[in-house]
C-alpha cells in the first residue's frame, strides 16, 4: 500500500486479498469493518463512496489494523467491542469475547424470571458482564452481582455498566470462583455462568485467536474434564434451601454427564436446552416446579 493514491475499494480488496492469504476465512469482513471504523463509517458507506481517496493518515491506521489480524488478534479486541444480544459491550485483551451461542443462557435467564421484577442475580465468571448486564437491562428492578476472579476483566464489566447507565444495579467483584464456592455459597434468586469447560488436549483444536489471544482461565477447566466448574456451582448452591435456579453454559456433550451425575447424588431432574441446531447448550437446575414454569414460557 506504498502508492499515492488510494481509493475505499482498492484498500477494502487489497485487505481482503492480504487477510485470505493469512487464512482468515471472513477476510472481505473483517477488511470492511476495520475500514469502517478507522474511516468512521457505517459499513454500508463502503459501497455507497467506494471510488472516494483515503489520506495516508487513514491508511497507516488501517494497514496496522489489518496487520493485528492478520496475526489472527481477535477482530473485537481489534474494534474494541462485540455485540452480544443487541447489546455493544466494549471488550479487549484480557476478556473473553462474548459468542452468540451464550445468547441461549440470558433467553433461558428471561424466560425463566419473567413476571418477576425485584429479584438478585449472581453471573459467576462475567467477564466482560455480557450475561449478567443483558438480563438487568430487561428487568429495570432487578440487582445483580458478577465475580470474576481477573481485574482486567472486571474493568471491562464495569466499564460496560457504566455505558449502559447499570452501575446502580450492578456490582463486580473479584473473587475466585472454586475456592469461595468451596467455603459456602451466597443467597441470591438466580445464579447464571458460562463456565470454563474447555479440557487441556482440546487446546490444539481452537482457532489462534482464541488459543494465542483469550485468557485461559475463562477458558480452560483447570481440574481436568470439562465440568468441574459445574459440577463445583451445582454443588454450592444445593446445599441452599430453597435452592435458586442455576443456569449454566454447556459444552455439547456435556448435559448426560451432568445428569447421571446430578441423579445419582439422588437430587431432581434437570433440564437441558439445546440451541437452534441442536446442540446441548444451557443446563437448568431447579426445583420441579421452577422447571415446569419455564417449560411453560418456552412454549407459550
Amino acid at each position: 500500500m506504498s502508492r499515492e493514491l488510494w481509493t475505499v475499494a482498492e484498500l477494502a480488496s487489497a485487505a481482503t486479498g492480504y487477510l485470505a492469504r493469512k487464512g482468515i476465512e471472513t477476510a472481505r469482513l473483517d477488511a470492511d469493518l476495520m475500514l469502517a471504523a478507522v474511516l468512521g463509517f457505517a459499513r454500508i458507506e463502503l459501497y455507497t463512496r467506494f471510488d472516494m481517496p483515503v489520506d495516508s493518515g487513514i491508511r497507516a491506521r488501517y494497514r496496522e489494523l489489518i496487520r493485528r489480524r492478520g496475526r489472527r488478534e481477535p477482530l473485537a479486541y481489534i474494534l474494541g467491542h462485540r455485540e452480544f444480544f443487541g447489546i455493544d459491550f466494549a471488550v479487549g485483551p484480557g476478556v473473553l469475547v462474548p459468542r452468540p451461542e451464550t445468547e441461549g443462557l440470558v433467553e433461558a435467564a428471561l424466560a425463566l424470571m419473567k413476571g418477576r421484577s425485584r429479584f438478585r442475580v449472581l453471573d459467576l465468571g462475567t467477564g466482560s458482564g455480557c450475561i449478567l448486564l443483558s438480563i438487568l437491562s430487561r428487568f429495570p428492578e432487578a440487582r445483580g452481582e458478577g465475580w470474576d476472579r481477573s481485574p482486567e476483566a472486571l474493568e471491562y464489566a464495569r466499564r460496560n455498566a457504566e455505558d449502559l447507565g447499570l452501575i446502580e444495579r450492578a456490582a463486580f467483584v473479584e473473587q475466585d470462583l472454586l475456592e469461595v464456592l468451596r467455603a459456602g455459597s451466597p443467597r441470591v434468586d438466580l445464579v447464571v455462568s458460562n463456565p470454563p469447560y474447555i479440557r487441556a488436549d482440546e487446546n490444539d483444536q481452537l482457532m489462534p485467536e482464541v488459543r494465542d489471544h483469550e485468557p485461559a482461565a475463562a477458558l480452560f477447566d483447570p481440574e481436568g474434564d470439562g465440568l468441574s466448574f459445574h459440577r463445583a456451582i451445582l454443588t454450592a448452591f444445593r446445599r441452599l434451601d430453597p435452592m435458586p435456579p442455576v443456569l449454566l453454559e454447556l459444552p455439547g456433550w456435556g448435559g448426560d454427564v451432568l445428569q447421571a451425575w446430578w441423579k445419582g447424588k439422588g437430587f431432581g431432574p434437570l433440564k437441558v436446552i439445546a440451541d437452534l441446531g441442536g446442540r446441548e447448550r444451557v443446563l437448568v437446575a431447579a426445583d420441579e416446579e421452577t422447571l415446569r414454569h419455564l417449560e411453560r414460557r418456552e412454549t407459550s
